[in-house]
């Protein structure tokens, strides 16, 4: 399946109070297509060097917005062609079921020593470094349910999106 994505991240950077210069950039995200819909990463652990511990502990959620691309190539931000979404890790149990079947949720307290449904989720909430899950890191569905990748199965074949993402901090911030 042939789907045209263009991911941007737009980031508003701190004010700084010595230059009391607006530092914005854009960021571009990788993602991945499927015969299911498309897969946006959070995070560019790859090329991201000012990633680190307190980027992703004191993240609470991300805002994704969604926009058709017309043909004409021209990005369309009417609210009929916009789709919005908080991206957040597991909350609790039930979110868990969301993503893995009760075998993986079995395998997953085994691995990382838990002894209850509950304290799954609470790992997930409480462990959002990647280093936490070393290789199990590589699975999509541990990604999703640390709130790093986001899968919009909302798209149709043809089109061409423009995912515009903010991280939103525990202190109500946006970048």
């Amino acid at each position: 399946m042939n789907k045209k994505i263009i991911i941007i991240l737009f980031l508003l950077v701190l004010f700084s109070d010595l230059s009391a210069q607006n530092n914005n950039k854009e960021r571009y995200i990788p993602s991945v297509t499927s015969p299911k819909g498309n897969y946006i990463y959070m995070y560019d652990l790859i090329h991201d060097n000012s990633l680190d511990s307190v980027t992703f502990s004191s993240t609470n959620y991300f805002v994704v917005e969604r926009r058709l691309i017309l043909h004409d190539n021209a990005d369309s931000a009417s609210v009929d062609n916009k789709k919005v979404i908080a991206v957040q890790g597991v909350q609790n149990y039930s979110d868990l079921t969301k993503l893995f079947s009760s075998n993986e949720i079995e395998g997953i307290k085994k691995q990382f020593k838990l002894k209850s449904n509950n304290d799954v989720s609470n790992f997930f909430k409480t462990h959002p470094f990647p280093e936490s899950y070393k290789f199990f890191y590589f699975s999509i569905k541990i990604k999703m349910a640390l709130g790093h990748v986001y899968f919009d199965n909302d798209v149709k074949q043809g089109e061409t999106y423009l995912y515009i993402i903010t991280r939103v901090d525990k202190n109500k911030k946006e970048e």
